[in-house]
């Protein structure tokens, strides 16, 4: 941008002006002396100068009564006004000074500037467009004008002036950057990936280009085209860094089930930084997506490139605890955690693994460092009672619901499992006063967990088997809840409700084995889990033996004894 000059150009003014010694009429008809004029238009520009802008506003005021021209005084006005804040009389002044004469960039640089503050960006830009086309190599008001016409939405001018731009220059980067920019917003990816195209074959070695080109149809929702241009290019360069990346912008968008082996590709790459293969797998993090169950092969190719990455780890490890594989799970999720970290969600998902895993026992003695990391944080007392009391400890575990609430006044899930270890101890109850809703997206299993087991005590068992259709009947609601559960570390209900619904079927003797299903699809590690497998088989001896031992193997199961008469009770049939 050409800079603002010297006040020398007002005093030329002044010397054109006063050039000849003879008189002009002022105000009131009468003669002045020239002299006197330049010697008060020298005084103004002294104060000027010197920053007595009051002063300065009222000899140039005076001096504009002469009859002289006054532009330049118009001007020295409008940056009076510019430097004291008042952006709007600057622009009044300035523009008649340039109405006066338009040839002085000068006052053509402060114009633009005055519009800038004000955001009129395409005047800005109109004023750098018209100056090209007297000066048409002036690179930097070609940049000027685009920039300026880019920030005021000005997508026909830009396009119209990087035409005179690339006449003048030729077919350059900065000039392809504003018109597939400005064909981009006016819906004409197509278009704009032709621009890279044709810069691409002006400077074939390039490679950039062609990723432009491809980035270019991506952004603008051509995934088709894209598609076909990546795979040309694919074929020639298989191993490109940046080309996976572009081919996973183009896949990530689909409603994959299975995912492609690109992003087997993409996760084992050497290449790639772990920042950059995350923005691109980030999206199939989430147990919502259809491809998540088929997914582990991703995250374990994840880690093994990255194994001792917190990104990758969790990434593995919260697969392994969304499909049950909880002891693995607790490994990848502790692992994750590091060395002295507060992150209430990493903990909690490391003690939800441990808690429904065959480790109870390090459950119970992990969940000292909660409270210890989060001594006034209700969470920290709800993973201590929730360990307490898979541990068999019920009392224990309502003590600490009871010392978690000391900190709070509303916790709904501390609140929730209280009243569920109370149920469970035997302490007389009315119905929960916690209102269970579902909706098409979201279902408040804390709730839902203590209305069943209160149906369950009270022996209405129609009632919890209503309530747990409303979860297990709707795949879409059920998918919401494990989400949210896994993503937050809280699951401890969502699994309490995969019991009861194994605890009714094993009542009512109905729909056993889909009862089965859930609790090898959920909770294939949890002793409990386990042991009611084996109740539910009923008749399947084999299987219902085969589902005791693994309960035994867990080592910290408190009903060891109970377990092993009913061992021997099926041997000895």
């Amino acid at each position: 941008m050409i800079r603002l000059g010297s006040f020398l150009l007002p005093l030329l003014w002044v010397a054109w002006g006063c050039g000849t010694q003879k008189s002009v009429p002022d105000a009131s008809s009468k003669a002045i002396d020239t002299a006197s004029l330049r010697e008060l238009y020298y005084a103004a520009e002294l104060h000027y100068v010197q920053g007595n802008w009051k002063q300065a506003d009222s000899l140039f005021k005076k001096y504009m009564l002469s009859g002289l021209p006054a532009a330049p005084a118009y001007h020295r006005m409008a940056c009076i006004a510019a430097k004291t804040g008042k952006t709007d009389y600057a622009l009044d002044w300035n523009s008649k000074a340039i109405r006066t004469d338009s040839t002085v960039e000068e006052w053509l640089w402060l114009q633009a500037d005055l519009l800038r503050r004000k955001g009129d960006y395409k005047y800005v830009g109109d004023i750098y467009a018209r100056y090209t086309l007297k000066h048409p190599r002036s690179w930097t008001c070609y940049t000027d004008a685009a920039k300026y016409y880019s920030l005021g939405g000005e997508w026909t001018a830009m396009l119209t002036l990087c035409q005179r731009w690339e006449r003048e220059f030729g077919l350059l980067e900065p000039i392809v950057e504003y018109q597939s920019q400005a064909l981009n917003m006016m819906d004409e990816p197509v278009k704009a990936a032709e621009k890279w195209a044709a810069l691409s074959s002006k400077y074939p070695d390039r490679r950039n280009y062609r990723y432009k080109q491809v980035s270019t149809l991506i952004d603008g929702n051509e995934p088709e085209a894209a598609s076909r241009l990546l795979d040309s290019l694919i074929s020639k360069d298989p191993d490109n860094p940046e080309l996976q990346i572009l081919l996973c912008k183009t896949m990530g968008n689909r409603s994959w089930t299975n995912l492609p082996s690109q992003f087997w590709q993409i996760a084992q790459s050497k290449k790639l930084s772990l920042d950059s293969k995350w923005e691109c797998l980030e999206y199939f993090n989430n147990p919502i997506h259809n491809a998540y169950d088929s997914s582990e092969l991703l995250w374990r190719k994840l880690h093994e490139a990255h194994p001792n990455e917190p990104t990758a780890l969790n990434a593995l490890g919260l697969w392994c605890l969304f499909h049950g594989k909880h002891t693995e799970a607790a490994g990848f999720l502790k692992a994750s955690i590091q060395d002295g970290e507060q992150n209430l969600m990493l903990w909690q998902q490391y003690m939800t693994a441990l808690s429904y895993g065959c480790e109870t026992l390090k459950a119970v003695s992990q969940s000292d460092s909660l409270t210890e990391l989060y001594p006034l944080i209700p969470a920290g007392y709800r993973m201590k009672a929730i360990a307490a009391f898979i541990h068999n400890n019920l009392d224990e575990g309502l003590l600490f619901c009871i010392e978690g609430e000391n900190f709070t006044e509303n916790d709904s899930a501390l609140s929730a499992l209280k009243s569920y270890i109370s149920l469970h101890i035997g302490i007389p109850s009315e119905k929960p006063n916690l209102d269970y809703y579902f909706s098409d997206s979201s279902i408040n299993t804390d709730a839902l967990m203590v209305n069943v087991e209160w149906a369950l005590t009270q022996n209405q068992l129609a009632d919890a088997g209503t309530m747990l259709n409303a979860l297990f009947g709707s795949p879409k609601i059920l998918k919401e809840i494990r989400y949210k559960g896994y993503n937050t570390g809280d699951c401890w209900s969502f699994f309490q409700c995969v019991l009861q619904q194994a605890r009714l079927a094993l009542i009512t003797r109905q729909h056993q084995q889909a009862s089965i299903a859930l609790l090898k699809k959920y909770m294939p590690e949890n002793a409990v889990a386990l042991e009611l497998m084996g109740d539910l088989y009923d008749t399947d001896a084999e299987n219902a033996l085969s589902s005791y031992q693994k309960a035994l193997l867990c080592s910290s199961f408190p009903h060891k004894n109970r377990v092993n008469q009913k061992i021997f009770k099926l041997k000895n049939r």
